[in-house]
């Protein structure tokens, strides 16, 4: 698998790659191939503090799919939707991508994507579901090789 896609661009620029070929989103615990919806798009600024009071800030672009719409997508018209997307909201670009959806009736769940192609020649976006994470005990565990509690 290649590096996680970071922007919307990046995810563009993978489906220009191999455009005929059809989109399958995997979770690992089931796929979108037989058709899916690109229900929305999202451009968010996002404004945290940790557990350690410390601030930050960071733009996000969330593609919502759904299954269960029919044929299969080929990556090229996915890319027409989402070049479509950036003319209209140009913000898309800048934010760290993600992917919402579930297979099946399942809750949404936020996930990271790297793209390949599978052995059935489909575009595939492998997706890693999102973990909570403190980030104050990770700098302390990577300064100090301890876990801090």
């Amino acid at each position: 698998m290649n590096e996680p896609l970071e922007t919307i661009e990046e995810l563009i620029s993978a489906l220009d790659a191999k455009p005929s070929l059809p989109l399958v989103f995997d979770f690992g615990d089931g796929k979108l191939e037989r058709g899916f919806h690109i229900t929305e798009l999202r451009s968010a600024r996002i404004s945290a503090v940790d557990c350690g009071g410390r601030q930050d800030a960071w733009d996000e672009t969330v593609i919502e799919v759904m299954g269960g719409y029919g044929a299969p997508m080929a990556a090229d018209k996915c890319a027409a939707i989402l070049r479509r997307s950036l003319g209209l909201i140009p913000t898309l670009a800048h934010g760290r991508l993600i992917v919402a959806g579930a297979p099946g009736t399942g809750p949404a769940r936020r996930a990271s994507a790297r793209v390949r192609t599978d052995e059935a020649e489909a575009l595939v976006l492998d997706l890693t579901a999102e973990s909570a994470a403190c980030k104050p005990a990770q700098e302390y565990e990577r300064a100090t090789g301890r876990r801090c509690c």
